[in-house]
């Protein structure tokens, strides 16, 4: 009640100023009244008895004098001869009257003496001064203050009074009038009870504000949600991006609540990555590259079922996708990730002008509510690089309980390790031996560990070295794999086979710094083989063939893996001296019930013996199989673990 409370200061204000400056005016009023009737009172006396000394003989001008000084109480009486011989004087003290003298200093009664000369008679000529006595003008004056005072307190009183049940009334008044008001304004745009006459103006207002606070309001929601929906939505493809896809993700993971039961969540998620997307905006017009990806969103959300699951598609961004799948089962979800593998196969365009395809990444894993989005997502990010390591359009899948390492670790911390073990050579090899059927030895292979203080047990080759390839390290691990190698094969054990990563083909400095290794151990290199994956001849056939003339030049020997997978490298096997083919275990397994494979198997076997290449294939368990194989010319192995790893 700011209102009020002012209103109610003004009124007290006035009211004071008023009853002090009466009680000023009505004071000066008495007091200049006193002091005029005493000077004029005591003036009349004077010209009075000056006449009636006139009149008298001079012995009986003395007892006049005294009997007038003791009957009127004057302060001083003197008569002054012509001469200026004194005739008559007489004085007395002034008395102290009911006036406290703060109040006679305050206000003082000046009454002035009065003097005159006598006209006639034997003092004629003589002076007569007359003072007189204040003091019952000062108690009337006092008298007059206390009226004015108690007059201006009862008025002060009675104003204040009259200011307080004003503002209590006008307090309920307005506190009435606010409710009326508040009750008015809720009915809205309803029907609503007629205001009192004084509040009619205000009613006025108060629809026209509602009215356009209602349409600020709504222009405000629908700004807020356009914003909303951009921060929370790729605005090329109108996937939800990075931010909505881990909100989602992780209200995913939390268990939920069916009666009094918790549920543990579990479900997968799947990460797939564009890993040419700089090239297509190279090669293609931007506004084509938006278009081509909003195809392929478009065809992936057509592989989505329509009930039974929640499923999204986010874009995480520029070059990742994410597909989140609450519930699913894994066979599920290897249906469905197979099924966006072939897809997104069908979705490649060329990145050159020599007509070279983009590539997809893929991995999938699951979780549950004991995993959390950082551990998931670092799943996935290693699941990446396995799938981008081993160069070709396969799922890696990610266990929930992957190796040491790889579900904590990013690429920062991968770096620091393998900077780390690169520095203090914290490498060894684990070996296996690899034997023919009776038992004689073929060779044996080697696989990069390293040996990291954080882990227990030494983390094998397909942990770190995809992550090395991501960082540029993929040749300094090869280079340790090939020393080691070679330090391996010092003692006369037989040959021994690493495998290359073909990513270190690439980089200027690892076939020379390879090349200077073997040539100052020549003994060694004649013992070593150097296997690579099959896809390589097809997408880096440039640096298979300068590893090759190495080989060639060294003693050094190369084997080829994995050519069930890409068949297209048959096309080139006639161009580089290779030593021999291995074949896939599980391609193997599946020859019996695949007439299709058995025929490829058959061409490769024909094609490999032609131009004098060995094939070797993982000895099955199918005797009517081995048998069929050993027809084709090829050798099977048996695969024997390493008994111990060697440093």
């Amino acid at each position: 009640m700011g209102l009020l409370r002012d209103l109610t200061l003004s009124v007290a204000t006035v009211v004071v100023v008023v009853a002090c400056g009466s009680f000023a005016l009505g004071l000066h009023t008495v007091h200049s009244f006193l002091e005029e009737s005493l000077t004029h009172r005591t003036q009349a006396e004077a010209a009075l008895l000056t006449r009636r000394l006139g009149e008298l003989d001079a012995p009986n001008a003395v007892p006049l004098l005294s009997q007038v000084f003791d009957a009127y109480g004057y302060r001083q009486l003197r008569l002054r001869a012509a001469e200026g011989d004194t005739v008559f004087e007489a004085s007395r003290p002034a008395a102290a009257g009911h006036a406290p003298q703060w109040f006679e200093r305050l206000v003082p009664l000046a009454v002035p003496p009065v003097t005159l000369a006598v006209p006639t008679g034997p003092y004629q000529g003589a002076t007569l001064s007359v003072s007189a006595d204040d003091k019952p003008g000062r108690d009337r004056l006092w008298q007059g203050a206390r009226s004015l005072g108690q007059l201006a307190a009862a008025t002060l009183a009675c104003a204040l009074l009259i200011a307080i049940l004003t503002r209590r009334l006008l307090a309920r008044r307005l506190s009435s009038l606010g409710r009326s008001v508040q009750q008015w304004t809720e009915r809205g745009n309803g029907t609503k009870p007629p205001l009192p006459p004084e509040l009619q103006p205000v009613g006025a207002a108060i629809d026209q504000l509602q009215a356009q606070a209602r349409a600020r309001i709504a222009q405000h929601t629908q700004t807020i949600e356009t914003l909303q929906e951009e921060l929370e939505v790729d605005p090329i493809t109108r996937l939800p991006n990075r931010k909505r896809f881990l909100a989602a993700l992780h209200q995913a993971v939390l268990p939920r609540m069916t009666g009094e039961d918790t549920v543990n969540a579990h479900g997968h998620v799947v990460l797939f990555r564009q890993r040419d997307l700089a090239s297509i905006n190279q090669h293609m017009p931007r506004q084509l590259t938006d278009q081509w990806l909003r195809g392929v969103t478009d065809r992936v959300q057509g592989l989505l079922p329509d009930t039974g699951t929640q499923a999204l598609l986010g874009r995480l961004n520029g070059s990742d996708f994410g597909l989140l799948l609450p519930g699913m089962e894994p066979a599920d979800a290897l249906r469905l990730s197979e099924q966006l593998r072939i897809a997104l196969r069908g979705c490649r365009i060329a990145i050159d002008e020599a007509g070279a395809l983009c590539r997809w990444a893929l991995t999938l894993t699951a979780y549950t509510s004991a995993d959390t989005p950082t551990r998931i997502l670092a799943r996935l990010d290693h699941g990446l690089m396995r799938s981008e390591s081993a160069g070709e359009e396969t799922i890696a899948a990610s266990s929930p309980r992957p190796p040491a390492l790889a579900s904590a670790s990013g690429e920062y911390a991968w770096k620091d390790t393998l900077l780390t073990a690169l520095d203090q050579h914290r490498f060894s090899l684990a070996t296996g031996r690899r034997e023919l059927q009776d038992g004689t030895l073929l060779r044996h292979e080697a696989s990069l560990t390293l040996h990291d203080p954080r882990t227990e047990q030494a983390l094998p080759a397909q942990t770190f070295i995809p992550a090395a390839i991501r960082l540029g390290l993929a040749s300094d691990c090869d280079i340790q794999a090939v020393r080691l190698a070679l330090d391996w094969l010092t003692p006369d054990r037989g040959e021994l086979a690493t495998l290359l990563s073909l990513a270190s083909l690439g980089q200027s400095r690892f076939l020379p710094r390879l090349q200077q290794m073997l040539e100052d151990r020549p003994a060694q290199a004649a013992k070593l083989l150097l296997e690579i994956d099959a896809h390589g001849l097809v997408d880096h056939y440039a640096d298979v063939r300068s590893l090759c003339e190495l080989a060639t030049a060294t003693g050094v020997r190369i084997g080829l893996r994995r050519l069930t997978r890409q068949f297209g490298a048959m096309a080139h096997l006639h161009h580089l001296p290779l030593s021999y083919i291995k074949l896939d275990a599980d391609f193997v397994d599946g020859l019996p019930d695949s007439p299709g494979s058995r025929h490829l198997a058959s061409s490769v076997a024909q094609t490999a013996t032609a131009l004098g290449i060995a094939v070797h294939a993982t000895l099955p368990a199918n005797a009517a199989l081995r048998d069929w194989l050993q027809d084709l010319g090829i050798t099977l192995i048996v695969e024997r673990p390493a008994l111990e790893d060697s440093a």
